[in-house]
């Protein structure tokens, strides 16, 4: 489709960019390898929510409400019509939450995406975390974050239990109510019916012949009454008020997902936007006309930006000379 096609493109081009990214980028911790694998996993797919894909489904929702207010006042009770119109806030309400809990729409849990990044950095970096002794940290790290995760799912166990209750139990109370009336104004043009129908029998030249349930045959010389019409009145609105309510309940669903594809799109193309301060992939820069395969570097002095007053050179100088084999050695994470 187009919005995979749209993700699948938007994939790329992030991941090109971040390849140009200097290193001191990756040191800070919401660009670790668990925090950009969920980004291109969860924000670059969020952005397919803020296209034209909205907008067509916005049309087609809308379409729906005026072609069903039609059907609801054209075939209905316009009592039973106004009521409905009434009470469908409510149930587009209680169909969104439901759909929202049964799909598990729900904003992005930034602590669960840090314990995937902790997870990630710790085992791709394992030699670095056993050279300085920090298992017990990170363990400590890890056991806060999921035990703190622990206590916000069983919250939201509860608030789902709730929100599915209260959304599964509404509708069949509005519905319950809204069949009641109706059952009202069916009995109202049955008793209105019956009325009509003993007047053509009792007095036939007396009879208004003004109702539109009943009317004599003049072929067969019966009485057509048109019980079906009292059925149809009744049930139009409601089925179409049913589908309209899931169909507006889904559309909010969707609908949440325009802020957060928004920031997902912000993020992203914040991404592409970013300029590396040192681009491996620019060929532009002052070319050396002659090389001669000497190294001198003098009073180098370099931090990572995570951690500026470690300085992992201080002064550091050396001098290689052209042909000649040097191998830098230390412990590891040194840097």
């Amino acid at each position: 489709t187009a919005g995979e096609h749209l993700t699948r493109r938007l994939r790329t081009v992030v991941i090109r960019s971040l390849l140009r990214q200097e290193v001191g980028f990756f040191d800070e911790p919401q660009n670790s390898a668990g925090a950009l694998t969920a980004f291109l996993w969860e924000k670059v797919a969020l952005v397919q929510a803020f296209n034209c894909h909205m907008f067509a489904y916005a049309i087609r929702q809308v379409s729906s409400i005026l072609f069903g207010s039609w059907l609801i006042f054209t075939f209905g009770y316009w009592q039973l019509a106004v009521m409905m119109l009434a009470v469908m806030p409510v149930m587009t309400a209680m169909f969104g939450v439901v759909i929202m809990v049964a799909l598990g729409v729900r904003s992005a849990d930034e602590r669960r995406i840090n314990v995937g990044s902790l997870v990630t950095t710790v085992v791709q970096s394992v030699r670095t975390v056993a050279a300085y002794g920090a298992e017990a940290r990170f363990l400590r790290e890890y056991k806060a974050d999921t035990d703190a995760e622990a206590r916000q799912a069983q919250k939201n166990a509860i608030f789902t239990a709730l929100a599915m209750g209260i959304g599964k139990g509404a509708p069949v109370a509005v519905i319950g109510i809204v069949a009641y009336v109706g059952c009202l104004l069916v009995q109202a043009d049955v008793e209105e019916l019956t009325g009509e129908v003993l007047q053509l029998i009792l007095e036939p030249e007396a009879a208004t012949g003004s109702s539109p349930l009943v009317a004599p045959d003049d072929e067969t010389g019966c009485l057509n009454a048109k019980i079906w019409t009292l059925m149809e009145k009744f049930l139009v609105p409601v089925i179409v008020m049913f589908f309209m309510s899931m169909g507006m309940g889904a559309a909010g669903v969707i609908a949440q997902e325009s802020p957060r594809g928004y920031a997902a799109a912000k993020l992203v193309f914040g991404t592409l936007a970013r300029e590396s301060r040192i681009d491996a992939t620019v060929n532009s820069g002052r070319k050396i006309a002659q090389v001669r395969g000497k190294i001198s570097v003098r009073n180098v002095v370099f931090a990572y930006p995570r951690a500026p007053n470690h300085l992992v050179c201080n002064g550091y100088s050396l001098e290689i000379e052209a042909g000649q084999r040097v191998a830098l050695c230390g412990p590891s994470g040194s840097g």
